[in-house]
């Protein structure tokens, strides 16, 4: 699965800008870019989605 692949490697001093973060893709890749140790910078349309996704990132959020 791709929450595999991404446990594979680590992004720990990366920064990753996740376009369509409030649902569906763009939300999967912010959290699992997150628990790649990424900090992720989020947007999307819904900001009530938006901060539901980056709660699932927990601390690595930067802004959304």
């Amino acid at each position: 699965t791709a929450r595999t692949r991404m446990n594979r490697f680590s992004l720990d001093g990366k920064v990753a800008v996740v376009t369509g973060a409030s649902s569906g893709i763009g939300a999967a890749v912010g959290v699992a870019m997150s628990e790649a140790a990424a900090k992720v910078v989020l947007t999307g349309r819904d900001e009530a989605r938006l901060r539901e996704c980056a709660e699932r990132c927990g601390a690595r959020r930067l802004r959304w």
